[in-house]
């Protein structure tokens, strides 16, 4: 049993049958990929992310199931967009995505700072951090989460 109480039978039921396109692309581009556990599939991760963000509506619920396909598998905001995706779930899928520069180390603050302007990309990522506070982190990410949840709800003005 998941921690937001939906079982693997029900996701995998939920994928198959659902008819959001995000759900089931999502669950192509991150298969074989696992928890921290190395035994719960991502999947389940996206599934707890999309069930917390579905009240805001469609945009908000693609976003969470595919917040992590540029920077975690092969996918391009490009196909997103041939995909059929709104530009809305787009834009705010990129602004979740870690870019990866070379000789220019990640800023959390900016990262942070980018999201934090787009209500899809801003709740995306406070249910993301709530979500990965349950799968056993580390004290500096659990800290950072906490700072991180608390920037983007507006309890604090600064994001580290």
């Amino acid at each position: 049993l998941c921690s937001v109480g939906v079982t693997m039978t029900t996701i995998r039921a939920g994928i198959a049958d659902s008819s959001r396109q995000s759900a089931q692309f999502a669950a192509r581009k991150h298969i074989g990929q696992t928890r921290r556990d190395k035994t719960t599939p991502y999947v389940v991760h996206l599934a707890r992310v999309a069930a917390r963000v579905a009240k805001y509506g469609s945009d908000y619920e693609d976003a969470a199931w595919l917040h992590d396909t540029i920077e975690d598998t092969d996918t391009t905001a490009r196909e997103l967009m041939a995909a059929g995706f709104s530009r809305a779930t787009v834009e705010a899928v990129v602004l979740l995505t870690k870019l990866k520069t070379s000789g220019t180390p990640f800023s959390i603050s900016y990262y942070l700072e980018k999201i934090r302007d787009n209500d899809i990309a801003r709740q995306v990522k406070i249910a993301d951090m709530i979500d990965n506070l349950a799968d056993s982190p580390t004290d500096e990410q659990f800290h950072r989460y906490i700072r991180g949840i608390s920037y983007l709800a507006g309890h604090s003005n600064q994001p580290e």
